[in-house]
C-alpha cells in the first residue's frame, strides 16, 4: 500500500477485497496526513464508487467517485453551510443540480 495512507485502526486495515486481483476493489476508511478522510470504495488505489470524503475544515462530499475524482451523483456540503446536490464531472459541478 502507498506510504501516504495512514492506518485508521492501529495496525489493521479495515476493508474487504472484492473482484478479481486486477480490479482490487475494496471498501475502507482512510485518514490522510492532512487529516482529510475518505470512507468508501477504492479501485486500484483511487476513490472509485460510492464514498464520503471529509476535508479537515468540515467540508464533506457524499456520492460517486471515478478514478479518484468526484464524478456522478453527489452532494457537497461546505463548512460555511452552502451545499450543492447534483451531477459532478471531474471534480466540477456539472449538469443538473441545485445550490443551496
Amino acid at each position: 500500500m502507498p506510504s501516504w495512507w495512514e492506518k485508521r485502526a492501529g495496525n489493521d486495515w479495515r476493508g474487504s477485497p472484492r473482484g478479481s486481483a486486477s480490479e482490487r476493489l475494496v471498501h475502507e476508511l482512510k485518514v490522510f496526513p492532512n487529516h482529510n478522510t475518505y470512507n468508501g470504495a477504492w479501485l486500484n488505489g483511487r476513490c472509485h464508487g460510492d464514498g464520503l470524503y471529509t476535508w479537515s475544515d468540515g467540508t464533506e462530499y457524499a456520492g460517486e467517485f471515478r478514478e479518484g475524482l468526484m464524478w456522478g451523483q453527489g452532494e457537497k456540503r461546505w463548512s460555511n453551510g452552502r451545499r450543492y446536490c447534483g451531477e459532478w464531472v471531474q471534480d466540477m459541478m456539472w449538469g443538473n443540480g441545485e445550490m443551496h
